[in-house]
């Protein structure tokens, strides 16, 4: 199975087990995935593509070879504000999670979640 991302984390200095190698760079690592699999009523996402997206940043400091910063922000898409305002799973899945409510309230409804977890993008100063 997955595991759901409860909440965003603050800002974190994590401890590594060994020291990075000396001609390590600087950097910021960015991931996108899939973090959120049920909605706030318990409804599940039926595939893990169904899922809300959640960047997760990993700082790397030349000066700094024993610790990196990690960082974690779900993508604020409309559907997961909505789901969050709601409690509730508010959309349908491309890959067959239904909102939350059962079938029938699921028979007629034509409109899918954007959920932004496959990729991530730097532009200007923004990703």
């Amino acid at each position: 199975g997955f595991s759901t991302c409860p909440a965003e984390l603050p800002p974190a200095v994590v401890a590594l087990p060994v020291a990075l190698p000396s001609d390590f760079p600087s950097g910021t690592y960015y991931r996108n995935g899939h973090a959120k699999f049920y909605a706030d009523d318990g409804t599940p996402c039926i595939h893990p593509f169904d899922a809300d997206g959640m960047i997760v940043a990993v700082t790397f400091d030349a000066h700094r070879k024993n610790e990196v910063l990690f960082r974690n922000k779900y993508v604020e898409t409309e559907g997961y504000l909505d789901d969050l305002r709601e409690g509730t799973m508010t959309r349908r899945g491309l890959f067959g999670t239904m909102t939350s409510g059962g079938i029938w309230n699921n028979a007629f409804r034509t409109s899918y979640k954007h959920v932004a977890n496959t990729h991530v993008l730097h532009a200007g100063e923004s990703l």
